[in-house]
């Protein structure tokens, strides 16, 4: 997009209110969106698609491998029990089938976190260690296959699954909550 279309948007969206055509003309003819580029090629969607399944693939059995081999792979640590780790599944699945349900799910549960983790890291190793780069490379594949899964079927994601989101979000809580005061749920597993 060059400045003068910028400025010529800017200025007719602002200082012409009652005119805004040349807005909606511009907005319409528009194809520099991420979601029109996917639209366009389907050859670049499936490539997109198989690459991000491969990263979450790669990563989580590369995890498993590396923790095998240094003797710490331990079933209540190395099982993907965690947002994150239910997520990256949630996403392989949503990749594999495109379902709306695990496309739904994988959305609501996979963006914000993942990215709440790359922003806020824990991170037992240091820099050239492998579990940094696999810590980032995976949460960063997480938040990109949630992001192309609503981004290339945008109907899926609805007020509806929204709101029934949000109910999962209230009612769950309370019940996990009970469960761990109760020993039925280890809290490490949280």
């Amino acid at each position: 997009m060059v400045w003068c279309d910028i400025y010529s948007l800017f200025y007719s969206f602002f200082y012409e209110p009652l005119n805004r055509t040349h807005y909606r003309s511009y907005r319409k003819s528009s194809s520099f969106s991420f979601k029109n580029k996917l639209k366009e090629t389907q050859q670049g969607v499936n490539w997109l698609r198989w690459t991000l399944l491969t990263l979450l693939l790669a990563s989580e059995i590369s995890y498993h491998y590396w923790a095998i081999t240094n003797d710490v792979w331990r079933f209540h640590n190395q099982m993907p029990f965690h947002l994150c780790g239910v997520a990256s599944v949630v996403s392989i699945i949503g990749l594999l089938t495109m379902r709306p349900f695990w496309i739904q799910l994988a959305f609501f549960l996979g963006v914000l976190p993942a990215f709440l983790a790359l922003v806020t890291p824990e991170l037992p190793y240091d820099y050239q260690h492998f579990r940094f780069w696999k810590f980032f490379i995976h949460h960063t594949a997480i938040t990109w296959a949630c992001l192309f899964l609503a981004l290339s079927r945008p109907q899926v994601i609805t007020m509806r699954s929204f709101f029934l989101f949000i109910v999962y979000c209230l009612c769950t809580p309370p019940w996990s909550a009970f469960l761990s005061i109760h020993g039925q749920i280890p809290i490490s597993s949280f």
